[in-house]
């Protein structure tokens, strides 16, 4: 039978060493795989302890370019050896694998699941763990400071805000473990976290049901997709909102700026899908908070018209709601411009090269390039 996997991340330290604290008293069996970056986030401390202390503790350098793929290869190799090397106490009944503070689960969890490295590791991941505190999770999730700033960069290129960490952890939690009184807070975490997971009190959830649990990857990729947002059960209160705006048309090349624009310095964390004109048959995911917007490419999904892919969500407090709602509809391409030929908006520029690539301006040009190359072949 496969050992059963938990991940469990968050952005404070001593919240990970409380979640990791519980799991390792709550259920005997269980061997907590820890890892920390060095302060100069060169190396990864991993240890494995159990509730009787220490078994094992090293240092191992990152390599490569990429750190968190780095990260990553030296969590799975140590894992790997505790499931198939010759430790002591033999095969662990479970896992908790603690992240270092400030890194997402989801790469790592992609890895744990049917289909993956998780058969020859022989485990399989029973739940994606988030701990926060509600007394500081308004600036955390709205606030604009960065992981520098904290001390949790992956790397010296690391530009990521809090917000952004948080929101990556929060998402795609199967269950979000919160500590702290915090009234704003507590509404806050549960308008953001993913559609079907669970909430607990970190201190007073027992550790043992976490790996009774089955991780649905199908539900959490979901929660992932900008294009499946949903609504918050929680009802608006303690000044906090949500407010998801829809629409069949795409945003103007031009006009898509206002909606950024009315979130500037706004405690205001915004998620969804939106299409232009100017890329036809593509949609382009819409991901703010901290006081950074990113825009990536999405893949075509079922056949889904690039005209009736245009749908935001904001989640936020006290103000700003009708001024975002004005600079929706404003961007939104009118009746006129809905009547203009595809041809029309070859020439214009959307700015979103740098996130979504070049593209060819119109039919035109990329016959006139495709004969261009052909003749010089």
């Amino acid at each position: 039978m496969s050992v059963p996997v938990v991940v469990v991340s968050g952005i404070d330290p001593i919240l990970l060493d409380v979640a990791t604290f519980s799991a390792a008293t709550d259920t005997p069996d269980a061997v907590v795989l820890r890892a920390a970056l060095t302060g100069d986030a060169t190396a990864v401390r991993l240890t494995t302890s159990t509730a009787w202390g220490v078994e094992s503790d090293e240092t191992v350098e990152m390599v490569g370019g990429c750190a968190g793929c780095s990260l990553q290869q030296q969590v799975l190799a140590q894992l790997h050896g505790l499931m198939h090397g010759s430790r002591r106490g033999g095969r662990p009944g479970a896992v908790v694998l603690t992240l270092p503070a400030g890194v997402a689960a989801t790469p790592l969890a992609r890895q744990l699941v049917p289909g993956s490295t998780a058969a020859d590791l022989d485990v399989h991941l029973a739940a994606v763990v988030s701990t926060v505190d509600l007394d500081t999770a308004v600036p955390d999730l709205l606030g604009e400071i960065g992981v520098r700033d904290r001390g949790l960069a992956l790397c010296a290129a690391d530009a990521r805000s809090v917000a952004h960490a948080l929101s990556a952890q929060l998402q795609p939690a199967d269950l979000v473990l919160t500590r702290g009184s915090g009234a704003a807070g507590s509404v806050l975490v549960d308008h953001l976290r993913g559609a079907g997971s669970a909430r607990g009190e970190l201190t007073d959830t027992p550790a043992g049901g976490w790996f009774a649990a089955r991780h649905n990857p199908v539900l959490a990729e979901r929660r992932l997709d900008p294009r499946r947002l949903t609504v918050p059960e929680r009802p608006e209160s303690n000044g906090v909102w949500t407010l998801t705006l829809t629409s069949t048309r795409p945003l103007h090349p031009h006009r898509w700026r206002a909606i950024a624009e009315s979130l500037d310095s706004a405690p205001v964390r915004s998620r969804g899908a939106f299409a232009l004109p100017t890329r036809p048959g593509r949609v382009a995911g819409w991901d703010a908070a901290g006081g950074q917007l990113l825009i990536r490419d999405l893949p075509v999904q079922d056949g889904a018209s690039w005209a009736a892919a245009t749908r935001l969500q904001f989640t936020g407090m006290q103000g700003r709601r009708t001024d975002i709602a004005r600079a929706f509809e404003s961007a939104l391409l009118t009746d006129a411009e809905l009547a203009l030929p595809a041809a029309a908006w070859g020439p214009m520029d959307d700015g979103l090269d740098p996130w979504l690539g070049d593209r060819v301006r119109d039919g035109a040009q990329r016959d006139q390039a495709d004969a261009s190359r052909s003749s010089r072949a």
